[in-house]
């Protein structure tokens, strides 16, 4: 396997179909990605390396840590979106009486003051 960093997404073929006839490609995906050994000898592979749209990523401890990085960076984002759903989830939890203080305090502050709730 081959990999890459991308900054624009890429489709790559060679002209193989499945049973349903429909061309199948290997696709990039903006940021650290795998893709077949073939491709690297493709035509638009060596001219997005050679614009720069494409980095290939060599097996070194440095490349190694830069990937490791982007994986833990996606991680981070998963559980990010899972914790704005939590929260989500809590501000529909709130009771009535919650949510009515809450919108009175808001009232107060636009008026000018300080909020009694500490």
């Amino acid at each position: 396997m081959l990999k890459v960093l991308s900054n624009k997404v890429f489709s790559f073929s060679r002209g193989e179909r499945d049973e349903r006839g429909h061309l199948l490609r290997n696709k990039t995906i903006i940021g650290f990605c795998d893709l077949p050994d073939w491709v690297a000898d493709t035509d638009l592979y060596k001219m997005a390396v050679k614009e720069g749209s494409i980095q290939p990523v060599h097996a070194n401890s440095k490349s190694e840590n830069y990937v490791k990085a982007n994986e833990e960076i996606e991680a981070l984002r998963a559980e990010i979106e899972d914790l704005k759903q939590q929260k989500l989830l809590l501000a529909k939890e709130i009771p009535s009486e919650v949510s009515e203080v809450v919108e009175e305090e808001v009232a107060e502050v636009k008026r000018g003051r300080k909020p009694s709730v500490k």
